[in-house]
């Protein structure tokens, strides 16, 4: 007498659960045919799986060495953002360079890179142009070797593996916050290959994944990463308990400065001037500016702590060795309007970034250079 209410309440459990799997269908397809035919390429970028985006559409790819480098040949949607066949951000160039040309090769992260998407505004760009234009020196080459997220550890590799092979003249680092950053671990994870801070790159996504739009669900959640190599290859730093206070938090990261000590950004600074030198290069080192007036990280005390430490090794170590340092740190204004954030320069600052930069090249390196 049970049998057919139980085979009744079979076929509506079937009917709902084949209801659900249909429509999770037409979710799933409908999300898809958005994705990969109507979506602008930063949405794809953003929420597809990064093995979905075609390979000329991301700006980062793998390296053997190097946790990652730019693409060559990548360019963005309105074709502002670009980077050459050689793996550098801006305007095509020859690896062998023009007989009668004065190549300079800028080392850095996303501070040289340049944050805007606009190529024409990264500060090596603007550097090239007053040089050529306002200071009389057409010979002059800039090239962009910035890269976002590195740290000395890969503008040393970097420098070593590819930059040399442009036969720079002069190699000027700007470098100072992300190997702080790079010091925001546990102690006993710093060390001198920096795998406290760096981790292998692997891209991996969980089974359910495969769901396209479950994972966009889980990217909007924060249960999955975006499609960052430079985020991929990071691991977490000091893991600050939840509940602690600015007190509370501000004295433990101080305690970690205090314990993480800048060995390996000064040993990385004398590694990139020795090679380059070797190298027939010229090194220019120069201390890294900030605001803090747009909040940020560099409106704690411990970031400013550290960037503080390493200008003062920078300079100090011009001395040491011999070589050239520009203080820009004290001479580019902290007014908000010329910065984006409270580190990468914004549409006016730039040119401003870039001028004090030309001066200093113009009047203390070209002048003196047969």
């Amino acid at each position: 007498m049970n049998a057919k209410p139980n085979i009744s309440l079979f076929l509506r459990l079937a009917l709902v659960g084949g209801s659900i799997l249909l429509c999770c269908a037409v979710v799933e397809l409908g999300w898809r045919v958005y994705l990969f035919h109507f979506a602008c390429r930063d949405h794809l970028y953003k929420w597809a799986r990064l093995y979905d985006v075609p390979r000329e559409q991301q700006l980062y790819s793998e390296h053997p060495y190097l946790p990652y480098v730019l693409s060559p040949g990548y360019r963005n949607a309105a074709g502002t953002n670009r980077v050459n066949a050689l793996g550098y951000r801006g305007d095509e160039i020859t690896r062998q360079k023009p007989k009668g040309t004065y190549r300079i090769v800028c080392l850095g992260g996303s501070t040289t890179w340049g944050a805007l998407e606009d190529y024409k505004l990264s500060y090596p760009y603007l550097l090239q142009k007053d040089l050529c234009e306002r200071y009389g020196h057409p010979e002059v080459q800039v090239v962009n070797g910035g890269v976002s997220g590195y740290t000395t550890y890969e503008s040393l590799l970097n420098l070593e593996l590819r930059a040399l092979d442009l036969s720079p003249d002069l190699i000027l680092v700007y470098h100072a916050v992300n190997d702080a950053k790079s010091r925001l671990v546990p102690p006993e994870r710093y060390t001198g290959d920096n795998a406290g801070y760096r981790r292998s790159l692997r891209v991996h996504y969980s089974f359910l994944e495969h769901s396209l739009f479950l994972h966009y669900l889980f990217v909007q959640w924060g249960w999955s990463e975006t499609n960052s190599l430079e985020r991929m290859a990071r691991r977490p730093g000091v893991e600050i308990p939840k509940g602690a206070s600015k007190e509370e938090k501000t004295r433990m990261l101080m305690e970690v400065v205090r314990k993480n000590p800048p060995l390996y950004f000064e040993r990385n600074l004398r590694d990139i001037v020795a090679v380059a030198r070797a190298n027939g290069a010229k090194v220019m080192l120069t201390s890294w500016a900030y605001t803090t007036e747009n909040g940020g990280d560099m409106a704690t005390p411990w970031y400013r702590a550290m960037v503080g430490e390493h200008n003062a090794i920078s300079r100090r170590l011009a001395k040491q060795l011999g070589t050239y340092f520009y203080d820009f740190a004290m001479q580019m204004p902290p007014d908000a309007k010329y910065w984006k954030d409270s580190m990468h320069m914004s549409e006016a600052g730039a040119p401003v970034k870039a001028d004090l930069f030309a001066r200093y090249i113009a009047n203390h390196i070209l002048s003196a250079t047969p």
